[in-house]
């Protein structure tokens, strides 16, 4: 970054005698020269080029290289679980609803429990998801379309990383702030993330849709590759629950 940003410094000065030679003119003159002028706008115009090409390789290398963190984080995944807080805004009403709760995931098995502020369930086993409404008693479940195969939120990251344009917005000494922006997709527009900077784990990610919706999820007491009951899968839903299947 500092051999980039000399290089920058040394355009930047390249440009000075030009812009000085150019007032002295005016000043013995009264008029500008075209032939100064001209070889100034095409000095500026091959600096800010050559700035945006620059800015985008400082920005490409430490993309890649917390997203090779991210993936080794993640690999061989055998069990991820985790605190979880989810916010969802609506921006038609202007209303944000938050749930917490735990996430547990399996291969080919997922889990959201929430508790607050009420009972919410979503499991996702065997290809088909089941959740669960204690507010109005209701189980809904249905197939999973093939679209939504990237079941927790990291394989969703890593999926949406790979069609986007990634942009680091911001770095701390823990974390950085990635923003993605998918190429051609019908459903996100937006994505951004919060990866912890020494070991690639996601600490937050959100999503906005075309209608200026928002999900939000952050995620504390993080666990991979630990022990997680079978009996968690295994749930006795009310008896008089209303039950909607598509």
């Amino acid at each position: 970054m500092n051999k980039a940003l000399h290089i920058c410094s040394i355009a930047f000065q390249c440009l000075v005698p030009f812009k000085t030679r150019q007032t002295d003119s005016k000043k013995r003159s009264g008029i500008g020269i075209p032939l100064q002028e001209t070889r100034l706008e095409s000095y500026a115009t091959t600096f800010l080029l050559l700035f945006l090409l620059l800015a985008s390789q400082l920005y490409a290398a430490p993309a890649d290289d917390i997203y090779k963190k991210l993936e080794n984080s993640y690999k061989g995944l055998s069990s991820w679980q985790a605190n979880v807080s989810q916010t969802n805004y609506f921006k038609q009403i202007n209303t944000s609803t938050t749930f917490t709760g735990m996430i547990y995931f399996k291969p080919g098995r997922l889990l959201v429990n929430y508790t607050k502020p009420y009972l919410q369930r979503m499991q996702i086993q065997e290809g088909v998801v089941t959740i669960y409404d204690s507010q109005s008693n209701t189980i809904f479940r249905t197939a999973m379309l093939p679209e939504f195969g990237k079941m927790n939120p990291v394989e969703i990251l890593q999926h949406y990383w790979k069609i986007s344009k990634v942009k680091i917005t911001k770095t701390d000494k823990n974390n950085s702030y990635v923003n993605l922006i998918p190429e051609k997709d019908q459903l996100i527009r937006s994505m951004d993330a919060v990866i912890r900077s020494s070991d690639g784990i996601v600490q937050e990610l959100s999503y906005n849709d075309f209608n200026g919706n928002k999900v939000s999820y952050k995620f504390t007491n993080i666990k991979r590759n630990q022990s997680i009951s079978d009996a968690l899968w295994k749930y006795k839903y009310p008896e008089n629950a209303q039950v909607i299947e598509r």
